[in-house]
């Protein structure tokens, strides 16, 4: 006759689980009297199949005896054996048997709950056992979907000594209506006390489908120090049986300054307008009513490392109308944007000629956009009050109208610039060397951006990306040449690699020149862009080299036009090319790495002049490696240097160096001097640097095709 077994939870609830979820609970029988071959199914299920049996599984328990430690035990006191039961599973199968289970043993069956979209809010199933020798169990299930989501930022950024407001938004995703419990919850720091947050409603009522929001208040205490600090939002819903945390960050700001020109005035909204759009001028500073010439650095929450300018008469941000690359273009107040805003983004570079650290008194940076590395500038160095405000080039003489300091306070991040001996001219051998104290630079890429047209004339001109290696008896290539050159007479632009063994032009080892682009004309309009990126030898290097990808086997030279369209683009590999003097494919032991390099404005081949009569723009160095910049050759490396030379003037460079900086000083922009040939502006050449070399001419059989965008 059948006997009767029971099986416990007599019901089971599967709880809440969002779509894409799942819960596996389980019941377990009674060790069995008999055996018996057991099967589990679902029936009268409402979910729409997302309720399963799992397995089926039989176990047995196994008593082990362990006695009390002795040293646990008073002196003289013997051990006392301790019995314990341990579940040991014998057997399972997949979903819902049969399984064959003997006396003594028990079962448990899994079942498992996987919603999706379309599951119901909440279904019903009875879960059947059956057992050959004793009589059928019907076990109860239920089970519910369920999901919310939190809409809010994930950065809120708030100024020492005030608070800020932003609204939390709190969606039923799926399921049935509930009401969400918010809990908020701090990091527990030292500073935290410092940092309050409140929700002006803790609990919400939200219908399924629907919405509901609360207001949460961020307060960061005057004394609180600048910086991020890690907050959660707890959320509890559907009778505590459903929760999840959302962190967020709070970003305590500095407080309001005026930013003061060298010249005087400050920065300020003109007529204290909130408009969008509001123009930006140099005022005189105000001692009252001033909230329209106070402002606040709010750092990116991308992690650029720029700043937004906040006011605090609206909380709108300086910015370059239009997003223009133009010079000249006017500065206006505007709504910060979320993204697309590097026309808001500012870095604060220190004045060259000021030392670092600040003497006595105020020290002065320039303030520079992140959208193509101008400045904030007074329109024509005007020391009037209300003086229009624009984005300049950087100026490298008589640029007292460029520089900026805070009043009672400081720019965030500054970036001071390389000790230099003087701006004076010199595309040859006056600009920076970057470095990384002789490791090998990886993943390099030199961008020339023309911010304001560059007049040659036909006589051509050089962007070279002019590399040393490291002294040492393994490397064969000492010097490489990554060259972007103006054919003169042709308005053709060639890519050029020249790379050399020695110290003279008489160890030229490759010497490749690929047609790349066609110019407009002898001027290079504003918003060019010339792009010369380095590629690298993925195989395993030679002898005396670790890591191969620092091997220089190439690069890449692009070349886009001021609406970013590619007018060309060509990549010239190393190996494989005829080398210049033995007519031999040049062999992986002519790849080396590099550890210096420099950007020269130069000559179009040898120790020409580029006769440059107008232009300016900015240099862009992007490696994998942090790099820091140099007056003069890093002693590591071969000595050797480029002939070329022009009227070029180069800027400051930030110290120390940041490779996650997009854009980034130095400038340069070529100067009028008083020599001049043929009523062009020119410079003579630099005196002749020991072991200098200029950029080789291109053998006629050895000119590439041309390249295609």
């Amino acid at each position: 006759m059948p006997t009767t077994v029971s099986f416990s939870p007599a019901s089971i609830n599967c709880g809440i689980v969002p779509p894409g979820g799942t819960a596996t609970p389980t019941t377990q029988s009674a060790v069995l009297s008999a055996p018996a071959n057991v099967t589990a199914s679902i029936s009268a299920d409402t979910s729409g199949g997302a309720l399963t049996v799992s397995s089926v599984s039989s176990f047995v328990m196994k008593v082990e005896i362990e006695s009390t430690n002795p040293g646990d035990l008073p002196p003289g006191t013997k051990p006392i054996p301790v019995r314990t039961d341990v579940p040991v599973q014998v057997a399972q199968v997949s979903g819902g048997g049969p399984l064959a289970v003997a006396s003594g043993q028990y079962v448990v069956v899994t079942i498992q709950f996987a919603p999706t979209a379309s599951t119901p809010a909440a279904s019903t199933a009875t879960l059947l056992i059956n057992g050959d020798t004793w009589n059928p169990v019907s076990v109860p299930i239920t089970a519910s979907v369920g999901k919310l989501s939190v809409t809010m930022p994930s950065t809120i950024s708030v100024v020492q000594g005030s608070s800020v407001k932003v609204d939390v938004t709190v969606t039923s995703v799926a399921g049935a209506g509930t009401t969400a419990k918010l809990i908020l919850g701090a990091d527990g720091s030292a500073d935290a006390p410092n940092v309050t947050a409140s929700l002006s409603s803790t609990s919400l009522t939200i219908d399924a489908g629907k919405s509901a929001s609360t207001t949460l208040t961020v307060s960061a205490g005057s004394t609180l120090g600048a910086g991020p600090y890690s907050w959660s939002l707890a959320v509890w819903a559907f009778d505590n049986a459903y929760s999840f945390s959302v962190p967020f960050s709070v970003v305590v700001g500095q407080p309001y300054y005026f930013i003061k020109s060298k010249l005087g005035n400050v920065i300020d909204i003109q007529g204290a307008s909130t408009a969008s759009g509001a123009g930006l001028d140099a005022y005189s500073q105000k001692t009252s009513g001033e909230d329209n010439q106070l402002w606040n650095f709010v750092a990116d929450p991308a992690g650029s490392g720029y700043y937004y300018i906040v006011s605090k008469l609206d909380g709108k941000a300086v910015d370059i109308e239009g997003a223009s690359t133009a010079a000249g273009t006017l500065l206006d107040a505007y709504p910060q944007k979320p993204y697309d805003a590097d026309n808001q983004l500012w870095c604060f570079v220190a004045d060259p000629a000021t030392p670092v650290p600040a003497p006595k008194g105020p020290q002065y940076y320039f303030i520079v956009s992140k959208l193509n590395g101008n400045v904030i500038d007074i329109q024509n160095a005007s020391t009037a009050s209300g003086a229009l405000l624009d984005a300049y080039p950087v100026k490298l003489t008589l640029y007292e109208n460029q520089l900026w300091t805070v009043v009672d306070g400081d720019f965030p991040a500054v970036l001071p610039t390389v000790s230099a001996p003087s701006l004076s001219l010199g595309g040859g051998f006056l600009n920076y060397y970057l470095q990384n104290g002789g490791d090998a630079l990886d993943g390099v890429s030199v961008t020339i951006g023309i911010t304001s047209d560059l007049v040659s004339s036909a006589n051509g001109f050089s962007f070279q990306l002019n590399c040393n290696s490291t002294e040492g008896p393994t490397v064969t290539t000492q010097w490489q040449q990554f060259v972007i050159y103006e054919n003169p007479g042709t308005n053709q632009l060639v890519a050029c690699i020249a790379t050399f063994s020695g110290p003279s032009d008489a160890d030229l080892l490759v010497n490749i020149h690929v047609p790349l682009a066609t110019l407009p004309g002898t001027t290079v309009p504003a918003g060019y862009k010339f792009n010369i990126a380095l590629t690298y030898y993925d195989a395993y290097p030679p002898d005396g080299y670790n890591d191969p990808s620092s091997l220089i086997s190439g690069a890449t030279f692009t070349v886009t036009d001021n609406t970013g369209t590619s007018l060309g683009s060509t990549t010239i590999a190393i190996m494989g090319n005829n080398m210049a003097q033995t007519n031999t494919p040049a062999a992986l032991a002519n790849l080396a790495p590099i550890a210096a390099m420099q950007l020269n404005i130069g000559g179009w081949e040898n120790a020409t002049r580029a006769a440059l009569t107008g232009g300016a723009g900015t240099i862009t160095y992007v490696a994998t490696d942090p790099l820091s910049a140099v007056w003069g050759l890093p002693s590591y490396v071969h000595d050797a240097g480029t002939g070329e030379s022009s009227n070029v003037v180069f800027g400051p460079l930030p110290w120390p160096w940041s490779s996650s900086m997009e854009t980034l000083l130095p400038a340069f922009s070529v100067e009028q001097i008083w020599e001049a040939v043929s009523g062009l502006a020119v410079i003579e050449p630099l005196e002749a640097r020991k072991n200098g070399r200029g950029l080789p001419p291109a053998p006629p059989a050895k000119l590439g095709s041309a390249a295609t965008p």
